[in-house]
């Protein structure tokens, strides 16, 4: 504007703001243009030139009118230009359209009066409830927060008031908030708290806390608000941090369910044991990991829990079945326990795969039939073995000894009289009756043994071999042997089956060295060993060991009778002895330099 008044530059922003354009307006009168006529007739256009030479500078509010004849608030700046004699040559004058300013004003007048109007009608409620509340409008701009809101978040919570509600997130989520608030809006529905979300807080220091939030949509004549309560669980998410650590540590499955029978956490071993992944099952109802069959009575038995809650131990006799993600069920043991949390009662359950134990218990079972049956089969075999023995022992050897005196009479009484082929006839026949007559008897200590229970108590087998060593020595004194034993060689076992033991073992090493000019037999405990091994050892004739594995059958002999006398059935009655103690007996020699017979109890 020059010195006049006139219009002499008209700029493009000049142009958007007013409407006119730079050939409608250069040339005219500022006044007519910048002024409504009733500032004009208020004399203002004088007052504010007048104003900005005073002070070099004029600025102020206006009512401005467009082309269109509209009034617009605008914010002007008015400052004179002088020339080098300090003479005034002009004006600029700097305009801008603070129609939003003015609104947002008005806006906000209003907001802080409906504001007022909320917290009259819900102060009480809202310092009431444990939580933090936040009003929100549907611009996300905060209408009102309670104390707690202050508290939690660390602002004055009257300062919260007209703030976007973005200012309590954290800077990476507000870019999506808003496409999460709109959504709501457009389907405002009540959203509880713990819906499994991962939310975070920001608070006026910048730090962030891990919060719930429940959601709640008011209607009223203003339009659609957002009530937001709004938990701290920092100290829950600590404590559900040392929990978890205890879970996974579990050895079981484990699964934690709320009052409603919704998963809340499950361990690794659950997640191994059910086939699915954490993510998959936790916020769905614990039954999706009962079989269908049961899911029904399974409501019905949560539900009584929960009126008492007891401790359940494992293992109380109900048939209990798992059911997998693939669809599979197994036996499962489980143990309930109770768990008192803020958000009220949860159901700890440890679950126990019992698989493998069923198959065991399924095999025990058989094996038990079978037992049953082996021993009923035993019994009858026992019944018919004693009835054998009976007749071996009166219907046998009464022939036997007949043919025995009946011999005898005859060498006796007609001996003389008989020529010497006859009665070496005789002498034959009386010593197979004899040999008949010991070979039954070794058949019935064998029976005998078998049939015997134990009676076991602490022994000395020292002392055993001993009484051994001195009935062999006074049934044969013209013999030279130098026998060995070992003092106090102190065992657990039966002394009459042991004593058997010995008394076959020393008179086998005692006949077998019976051609040794310097016969030795030795009785004590092999050194060194982990194991008590106990041995017999002779320096007699020996025996080839490719024939090792027929010293303990019955009637297996590696000498003739003539050479070496016995039965053949006085080492299978000693490896029967030595089993039934649960020990092992075997045997090394080498023939022509002795034999050493070793066993274990």
């Amino acid at each position: 504007m020059d010195a006049d008044g006139r219009i002499i530059l008209w700029n493009e922003g000049a142009r958007r703001i007013y409407g006119h354009s730079p050939a409608e307006i250069v040339g005219r009168e500022a006044s007519s243009t910048l002024f409504t006529e009733e500032d004009i007739a208020a004399g203002k256009p004088s007052e504010i030139i007048a104003t900005a030479l005073h002070t070099r500078k004029w600025e102020g509010s206006l009512s401005q009118v467009r082309h269109n004849g509209k009034h617009f608030p605008a914010r002007l700046v008015i400052t004179p230009k002088l020339d080098s004699a300090g003479h005034v040559s002009g004006y600029l004058i700097i305009s801008r359209d603070i129609t939003e300013e003015v609104q947002l004003a008005e806006e906000l007048k209003a907001t802080r009066h409906y504001t007022q109007t909320l917290e009259e009608k819900f102060q009480g409620l809202l310092e009431a409830a444990p939580d933090a509340i936040v009003i929100v409008d549907q611009n996300g701009v905060i209408l009102l927060a309670n104390a707690q809101t202050g508290s939690i978040f660390g602002y004055d919570r009257n300062s919260l008031s007209g703030r976007p509600v973005e200012a309590l997130i954290p800077e990476r989520f507000r870019q999506i908030h808003p496409n999460h608030r709109h959504k709501f809006i457009s389907e405002p529905q009540l959203r509880p708290m713990g819906i499994g979300l991962d939310l975070y807080g920001l608070r006026a220091d910048g730090s962030e806390f891990p919060v719930e939030i429940s959601l709640s949509p008011l209607q009223t004549e203003e339009g659609l608000l957002t009530i937001a309560a709004i938990r701290d669980i920092t100290r829950r998410q600590r404590a559900e941090k040392k929990f978890r650590g205890l879970l996974e540590s579990a050895p079981d499955a484990m699964v934690v369910v709320d009052k409603l029978g919704i998963i809340n956490l499950i361990n690794s071993q659950a997640e191994k044991l059910f086939g699915y992944d954490r993510s998959e099952i936790v916020g769905h109802p614990v039954e999706e990991l009962v079989p269908k069959r049961f899911r029904r009575k399974h409501v019905r038995h949560r539900e009584d829990y929960y009126l008492n809650h007891p401790v359940r131990p494992m293992g109380d006799g109900l048939a209990l079945f798992g059911r997998r993600k693939n669809g599979s069920e197994f036996p499962i043991e489980i143990s309930l326990s109770p768990l008192e949390a803020e958000d009220g009662l949860l159901v700890s359950a440890a679950i126990r795969d019992i698989t493998e134990r069923k198959r065991v218990e399924t095999d025990i079972q058989k094996l038990n039939q079978d037992l049953k049956q082996h021993t009923a089969q035993l019994e009858t075999a026992n019944k018919e073995l004693e009835s054998f023995s009976y007749s071996v022992s009166h219907d046998l050897r009464a022939p036997l000894r007949s043919i025995d005196g009946f011999s005898q009479i005859l060498l006796e009484d007609y001996g003389e009289l008989l020529p010497g082929e006859a009665r070496t006839h005789l002498e034959r026949v009386r010593g197979a009756a004899q040999h008949m007559a010991e070979l039954i008897d070794d058949l019935l200590n064998l029976a005998k043994v078998t049939r015997t229970p134990l009676q076991t108590k602490l022994i000395n087998l020292s002392e055993i071999a001993e009484a051994t060593a001195k009935a062999l020595r006074e049934a044969d004194p013209a013999r030279e042997v130098r026998l060995i034993i070992t003092p106090d060689l102190m065992v657990n076992g039966d002394a009459n089956l042991l004593r058997i033991v010995l008394e076959n073992l020393l008179s086998n090493a005692w006949k077998y060295t019976s051609k040794k000019g310097e016969a030795v037999v030795e009785f004590g405990q092999q050194p060194g060993s982990r194991e008590r091994i106990f041995f017999v050892r002779d320096n007699g004739v020996g025996f080839d060991m490719a024939y090792v594995n027929k010293l303990f059958g019955v009637f297996q002999r590696l000498h003739s009778v003539s050479e070496f006398p016995g039965t053949g059935v006085g080492l299978a009655i000693v490896h029967r002895i030595i089993k039934i103690h649960g020990g092992n007996i075997w045997a090394e020699a080498e023939e022509g330099k002795g034999a050493t017979f070793y066993f274990t109890l």
